[in-house]
């Protein structure tokens, strides 16, 4: 079984586009041939579709391929949630999950 994490920006479908086309990736280095080769097809068709709902479907298919011939545990997450102190103010977390600390102020 894979288990595969990883945060994505919001740019989803780069994001995710990204991490299955890497070279490095731990899900490239278990697909097959004829799925590597489906997943380089597919992801060329969403970079031409101009359509976001379409994109997006693309990558869901994509990912239900990989489901059904992988034993894959997807975690992909674009969305971080966090608590902060009261007086703690322009706090942004990015889509790495980084926060500008430049930025950082207290409120008194």
């Amino acid at each position: 079984m894979i288990h595969d994490s990883a945060t994505l920006s919001e740019q989803t479908e780069l994001s995710y586009g990204h991490l299955l086309l890497a070279e490095n990736s731990v899900i490239k280095r278990h697909i097959a041939s004829d799925t590597e080769a489906y997943i380089y097809r597919n992801v060329r068709i969403m970079a031409a579709e101009e359509r976001k709902a379409i994109r997006l479907k693309i990558l869901k298919d994509i990912d239900q391929v990989l489901c059904a011939t992988l034993n894959i545990f997807p975690l992909y997450r674009n969305r971080a949630i966090f608590n902060k102190h009261e007086t703690l103010q322009n706090v942004d977390i990015n889509a790495e999950g980084w926060i500008d600390f430049d930025r950082l102020w207290f409120k008194e």
